[in-house]
């Protein structure tokens, strides 16, 4: 019987065997690469290479259950980098110690000299193995999170048709705006405040709920939340944006004609000049 991994379209078997295959020959590409830069022996330099490879599998094995784990895919951008960048440099200042330990406990301390010449190009290898590894990464996350999105969509349109009724009935009007919003994820259904949340952002065919206690992904268009949401309390800052205007902390000049909004939660948005406007006709400014 062969085991599915949920996270990538290999059996056990393959799996184990494109390791293997790729662990002996990323080694035997190291042995050659570095041969013509230290003097050691090749055999020594072949099970160095080796047993630095194995770390780097396992740090990659490490990656593949933290960056999804840390719901990366659904980060903006500039946290995506913050979070890609020190990952990055975790990542690759472990194995590159992990490289030197190996080096100095088979060659000895004698032959740090030229054990350190081989470090850069150490960091090199690492840093461009992480850029490929998170690319890749990101491409699974994606693909499975659009395929369980997909078989949600079907298992509510089968089995689920009362409780999908609920939930767009749930997202209730008084006074002809939205007081709540009910979503669905997987099997769980989110019901949030409208004051609960802080702003909304575009986000391609769909829009994100960012409140006080986290993130939230609807199908909806933001022309909906600019005409159901009570125009006193929401305003269209930028195209990209609706602010509740109660989580504004503070406004302050960002440019010539442009203004940041400094929002409760720590956040950070540009108003458009438009959208300023709007925004100090709400506030008597």
């Amino acid at each position: 019987m062969k085991l599915i991994y949920p996270n990538t379209a290999f059996s056990m078997p393959l799996k184990w065997f494109t390791i293997v295959v790729l662990l002996v020959l990323f080694a035997l590409l190291l042995t050659f690469a570095f041969k013509y830069l230290v003097s050691f022996s090749f055999s020594l330099l072949l099970l160095k290479n080796f047993i630095d490879t194995v770390f780097l599998i396992v740090f990659a094995v490490v990656l593949e259950k933290i960056i999804p784990f840390t719901n990366y895919v659904k980060l903006d951008f500039r946290q995506r980098l913050i979070n890609s960048l020190a990952l990055a440099i975790i990542s690759v200042s472990v194995w590159v110690l992990v490289t030197y330990s190996s080096s100095v406990i088979l060659f000895g301390i004698e032959a740090r000299d030229e054990i350190i010449k081989l470090l850069p190009v150490t960091a090199l290898i690492g840093s461009l193995l992480y850029l490929i590894e998170l690319l890749i990464i990101n491409y699974r996350t994606v693909k499975l999170n659009i395929e369980y999105g997909n078989e949600a969509e079907l298992e509510t349109e089968k089995t689920d048709k009362p409780n999908a009724v609920a939930v767009e009935e749930s997202n209730e009007k008084e006074n002809g705006y939205l007081e709540r919003i009910a979503l669905k994820t997987g099997q769980k259904i989110h019901v949030i405040l409208i004051p609960d949340i802080v702003y909304i952002q575009s986000d391609g065919d769909y829009v994100q709920l960012n409140t006080e206690n986290g993130k939230y992904i609807k199908e909806e268009t933001m022309k909906y939340f600019e005409a159901n949401l009570h125009p006193q309390k929401f305003v269209r800052i930028h195209r990209s944006y609706i602010v509740n205007v109660e989580k504004i902390a503070r406004i302050e000049l960002f440019e010539k004609n442009s203004q940041m909004l400094m929002l409760k939660n720590g956040h950070q948005i540009k108003a458009s000049t438009t959208g300023y406007k709007m925004l100090r006709e709400v506030l008597n400014l």
